[in-house]
């Protein structure tokens, strides 16, 4: 799966719907494409920006539909990752 998120500032932020914003190319019935189910939680926190490193750290929580009504729910999510512009 790929998550975008522009404009996050350090805290919570909420994620922004959209009905096609992560895939899964293995599911065998061929619904690949997700979309975030808005009756649940979808946060992403930045916990730190290091902008001498070019690093961001968080967490994120989401649940996720797709057409044939499979659901994914990610509650521990982690990242610390280097960024660019």
């Amino acid at each position: 799966m790929r998550l975008y998120r522009y404009n996050s500032a350090i805290g919570i932020n909420e994620l922004q719907y959209s009905s096609k914003d992560y895939s899964d190319y293995l599911n065998e019935a061929g619904c690949i494409s997700y979309g975030i189910d808005t009756s649940f939680v979808k946060r992403l926190t930045i916990l730190k920006i290091d902008t001498v490193n070019y690093t961001v750290l968080g967490t994120f929580e989401f649940t996720v539909l797709n057409q044939c009504s499979d659901t994914v729910k990610i509650e521990d999510g982690y990242f610390d990752l280097e960024y660019r512009f």
